[in-house]
């Protein structure tokens, strides 16, 4: 079977809520990998003091690259599920530059597909991560077929107790409307469900991305409710579990400080909806807090 790339392209950058949303645009694709971008924008920074882009969005950028380039291997669309990705930041964003990402399907089996991949500015040999994934593969339709089926503030938030000014302070959490509620001595991070937060319209589920996305965010916000002093952590690495599918509902997660020492810090974070002990991912992070 063929695949038709201008659907493909098409596909990702306009039907795919998320992707779309984010501007996403897929540039290359072929047996030796897929390539795409996401441009800057300042809604994307998660870091107001350096300019950085939020990790999040590079986990969307690696994880959809991730589902395209397994495409060409199979001659179609398959039907992934994300079962697991782990990323490394090796270092952060050009602030004001577009991140690209260059990523290939290594191996397949009847149900998996396994992929890694790099982020990357200007240089794909000097990259900002590096991303390991595997993916269930659960059904194969060309890119025709499926085209054809779907025309049819941290200080004030610490001493007032209201989370807000946190959410407010760093711009990829106002662009995700995350919201944060203080439940004894937990924090919880609230994703309200919104249209442009679908990843896969024919189930549908939330984007992988989104899901990596939430759990990161989660961690970082428990991480700065355990410091002594408030201040954004930077990303060192983080590994996602995909549990299930996220439905399209509000999300809820929360992080729990594993460890916490003067230059690092761990953080394990689990997203549910509706019932609590129902988790549909969990991950694991790695923080540098000095």
């Amino acid at each position: 079977m063929e695949y038709d790339f201008e659907i493909m392209r098409q596909l990702m950058g306009e039907f795919i809520p998320h992707m779309a949303a984010m501007g996403l645009e897929l540039l290359s694709m072929d047996d030796d990998g897929a390539v795409g971008k996401i441009p800057y924008r300042d809604e994307f920074v998660g870091n107001p003091d350096t300019g950085v882009v939020h990790g999040g969005v590079v986990t969307v950028l690696l994880d959809s690259l991730s589902g395209m380039c397994i495409v060409p291997l199979l001659g179609g669309m398959a039907k992934t599920a994300t079962l697991d990705l782990r990323i490394d930041y090796l270092k952060p964003a050009v602030p004001g530059e577009d991140i690209f990402a260059k990523v290939h399907c290594y191996r397949t089996t009847k149900n998996i597909a396994f992929t890694r991949g790099v982020a990357y500015q200007g240089d794909i040999d000097d990259p900002i991560a590096h991303a390991a994934g595997s993916f269930m593969l659960t059904g194969l339709e060309t890119g025709r077929e499926l085209g054809m089926k779907l025309a049819d503030g941290f200080a004030a938030a610490r001493q007032s107790g209201d989370l807000q000014p946190l959410m407010e302070a760093v711009p990829y959490f106002r662009w995700l409307g995350l919201k944060a509620e203080r439940q004894g001595a937990e924090l919880i991070t609230i994703l309200p469900f919104q249209q442009m937060l679908i990843g896969n319209p024919m189930l549908p589920a939330l984007h992988g991305g989104v899901t990596g996305a939430l759990l990161e965010c989660a961690a970082t916000i428990s991480l700065i409710g355990a410091m002594d002093e408030p201040k954004l952590p930077r990303i060192i690495n983080i590994t996602v579990e995909y549990l299930r599918p996220g439905r399209p509902e509000n999300c809820f997660a929360t992080g729990i400080v594993t460890k916490q020492g003067r230059r690092v810090a761990n953080v394990r974070a689990m997203a549910w909806q509706g019932d609590r002990k129902r988790l549909f991912a969990a991950a694991s992070a790695h923080f540098m807090v000095n």
